[in-house]
This record gives C-alpha cells, sequence and structure tokens, in this order.
C-alpha cells in the first residue's frame, strides 16, 4: 500500500528517527490515532530488553516544554509507516499495523506516580505534566497535531467517549486499575477492525496498558474542530474554507546570504515581515538581502531554538519551512 500526503510533521524533530533502519515498519494509510502517555519525564529509548533502542517507538513522542507551553513533538516514523508501541499477539488481531498513528506524550496518567513526583519535588505543570489534568494549552498543542493529520491524512476528528482512569477499580480496591487489562473501555476485535479516529491504549484489543487513563481527549477534539476545518464536507449553507496555502520548495541556501538578489530573498522577507520577526523594514521587502534581514531570521530562530538552532541568521530548509508557516498562521508564534 503506497504512502500519501506528507509523511513528516512541521517542526518535528527527526533525530530518533527508526522508520529507516532495522525497525523500519510496513506501509499504510493511517485512518485512526492511539494516544499513550510514556510514565517518564523524558522522551524514552523506546529499547527492548535486548538494549536496541526504537524497538517498541511509537510514531511521534510529545515532550512537554512547559516554560514555552508548547509541546516538542520527536519523530519516530513517517505518518503512513506501521510503529511499534503496542502489543500484537499471535492470531487475534493486527494493531500496530492497523492503519494506527501512535502518539507517546511525555508524562504520566497514574495519580500515584504523579504524587511521587510530587513528594521528590517536581511541580505539576511546571516539571511534568499529569495528563488527565492537563493544562489547556498542553492539549492545545496535541489538538494542533491531530488536525494536521485530520487535514493532510483524513484520521476523524472524532474519539471514543469513555477514557478510564487509572486509579484502582473501587469495586476490586487494590487489585488493579480502572483502566488496565480486560478494562471495560477495551475494543472487541470487531470494534478494533472498524475503528477510525482518536482513541487510548486503553482501548486497543490485546493490550493491557490502562494509559492515557482520563485524559480529556474530547476537549482536544473540540479544540481540534475549533480551529481548522474537519476536512469533511462544509455545514450546510456554510462556505467551503479556503485551501491551505502550499509551502513553495526551498531553493537553496545561496538565495539568503548578505548581498544575494533574488525573487527568492523577496518572498521570504514577505514571509518575515508578515510573521512580526525582527526589527520593522524602513522601506519594506526586497529582492536584496541585507544586514536587517538576517537579523530578522535571526530572531525567527531564537523563538523556535530547540527546532531551528544555532540561532545564525542562515536560512536552510527548516528555517525557510517556520517563515512560511508562522506568516501563513499554520504555526502558533
Amino acid at each position: 500500500m503506497a504512502r500519501t500526503g506528507p509523511q513528516k510533521i512541521p517542526g518535528a524533530s527527526q533525530s530518533y528517527f527508526y522508520g529507516d533502519g532495522q525497525f523500519s515498519g510496513s506501509d499504510m494509510e493511517v485512518n485512526c490515532g492511539v494516544a499513550h502517555t510514556t510514565e517518564g519525564r523524558t522522551v524514552p529509548s523506546y529499547a527492548d530488553s535486548q538494549g536496541r533502542r526504537g524497538a517498541n517507538a511509537p510514531t511521534v513522542t510529545g515532550l512537554p516544554d512547559t516554560k514555552a507551553k508548547k509541546i516538542r513533538w520527536h519523530q519516530h516514523y513517517d505518518v503512513d509507516e506501521s510503529a511499534r508501541a503496542l502489543v500484537n499477539k499471535l492470531g487475534g488481531v493486527e494493531t500496530n499495523t492497523a492503519n494506527a498513528f501512535q502518539m507517546e506524550l511525555v508524562g504520566t496518567c497514574d495519580p500515584k506516580t504523579r504524587d511521587a513526583w510530587v513528594r521528590a519535588g517536581y511541580k505539576q505543570n511546571v516539571d511534568f505534566i499529569y495528563w488527565p489534568e492537563a493544562p489547556d494549552w498542553a492539549l492545545a498543542e496535541v489538538a494542533w497535531l491531530v488536525r494536521w493529520l485530520n487535514q493532510n491524512h483524513g484520521i476523524p476528528l472524532t474519539c471514543v467517549k469513555d477514557w478510564l482512569a487509572y486509579g484502582q477499580d473501587p469495586r476490586r480496591p487494590g487489585v488493579t486499575p480502572a483502566s488496565y487489562g480486560a478494562s471495560p473501555a477495551r475494543m472487541t476485535f470487531a470494534q478494533w477492525n472498524a475503528f477510525k479516529g482518536w482513541c487510548g491504549h486503553q482501548h486497543v484489543p490485546e493490550n493491557e496498558h490502562g494509559d492515557p487513563g482520563s485524559m480529556d481527549f474530547a476537549r482536544v477534539i473540540q479544540l481540534a474542530k475549533d480551529t481548522g476545518q474537519s476536512g469533511g464536507a462544509p455545514a450546510k449553507n456554510t462556505p467551503a474554507p479556503p485551501a491551505a496555502p502550499k509551502m513553495p520548495s526551498f531553493p537553496g541556501r545561496q538565495f539568503f546570504v548578505k548581498g544575494a538578489v533574488s525573487d527568492h530573498a523577496l518572498q521570504l522577507q514577505k514571509w518575515l515581515d508578515k510573521g512580526g520577526w525582527g526589527p520593522a523594514y524602513k522601506v519594506g521587502p526586497s529582492r536584496t538581502m541585507t544586514q536587517l534581514d538576517l537579523d530578522k531570521v535571526t530572531a525567527l530562530q531564537r523563538h523556535y531554538l530547540s527546532a531551528l538552532g544555532p540561532a545564525d541568521g542562515l536560512t536552510g530548509p527548516k528555517t525557510w519551512q517556520y517563515a512560511f508557516e508562522t506568516a501563513n498562521g499554520l504555526r502558533k508564534k
């Protein structure tokens, strides 16, 4: 099955990409998403018992940057490539290869883990995210990716209704979390095979994990709908939204050095001006790259330092992409 649509998530780090190595997956067309929590405070290595990194990796990992109120996405597989974070038993149904996009969110859904971290001196929403009580900015960051996947790959803006808490089942105190194991939320094989939209690890058959607990994924879907279009037919008497602007291909670094003259320089300057980066132009964008333009590029790079650093004023493919996206409202500033 051929992969269609963009396979790299805008702005996502490719530093821990496993899709081109020994754990590369199968081609598929994603139509559903599975949310996980890592139950840790850093991006895992996803190593197996033999220490092989990436052996159990999802499609992406989201690392909250609480100071900037952003999620830094780390992509491990192409969007339409099967990941490896789900258990897939012999017989039964397919899980990883069942058109499932897998999203791991760094943090915890377990109240016992949250309490232990707090006792150890870590602050909730500062040093870690407890996803059942995630702040709205974090849910909005997840909604950005959910919306992008809807617009570019058609994953519906819907989710399962019941997201069970990771706490103990009051009917079985001290035995097992409500969302763990054979929980009431777990889908049957037939339900999973027919499923489209978003669910959690706790919903996938053949699996026992209960993450992401009672995360408010309905709020994620609401935010995705409020700030974007679902990609389906427009509502009655509502005009269809305009097509999203298409980014021109990056022409090469030589067009953006000081003194270079080209239409590409003019295009970049227009994006930087529209995005409000750096010192304001006294006259306006031109076809010549000046020191002022390099300063504006540096301002953009400093704002997104973890993704675009170093802030050296030199325009490469990612800086070109971020200038385009911020100018066109495709990336939050």
